[in-house]
Order: structure tokens, then sequence, then C-alpha cells
């Protein structure tokens, strides 16, 4: 997984986008989300999160609505932490 969580990290984010709203790509994406989470990984886990955000709008309308939920509740925990600075 850490593979992929890298071609991940260091692809265009457009490509990413297009995976991320593919019905069978969206899987994989949000499973290395899941997973870089899960495991603690912050620096892949908020790279794919700030790789994504841009394209929110896109991925709202697609297979994507699954990382679009992480997204959101992860964006909001951050600007809360950040207000709280």
């Amino acid at each position: 997984m850490a593979v992929v969580v890298l071609e991940f990290l260091e692809c265009d984010g457009d490509r990413l986008m297009r995976l991320a709203r593919n019905e069978f790509g969206n899987f994989v994406v949000f499973k290395a989300i899941r997973v870089t989470q899960e495991m603690s990984r912050v620096d892949p886990f908020w790279g794919l999160v700030h790789k994504l955000m841009p394209f929110l709008h896109l991925l709202r309308r697609s297979h994507g609505i699954n990382i679009v939920n992480i997204l959101l509740i992860k964006n909001n925990i951050a600007n809360i932490l950040e207000s709280t600075i």
C-alpha cells in the first residue's frame, strides 16, 4: 500500500482526481486515504487530502462521493484546529 500511496502523492492532481471519480478507481483512492489515516501516517494522509481538495466539486458529482465525505470531515477538523491555535 505504501507504494500506491507514494505513486498517488507523486502523480499529477488531475490524474488522481480522474482515478477518484472512476467507478472502480474511487475504491482504491478511498482505501489509500483510509489506510494512511488508520496507520497514523499523517504526512501521506494530509498529502492526499490536500491534493484532492481542489477537485471537491467534481468528486461530488461522481463515484467519488465517499471520498468527499472524508475530505469534508478532515478539512473541518483542520479548520477547527487552526482556529484554536
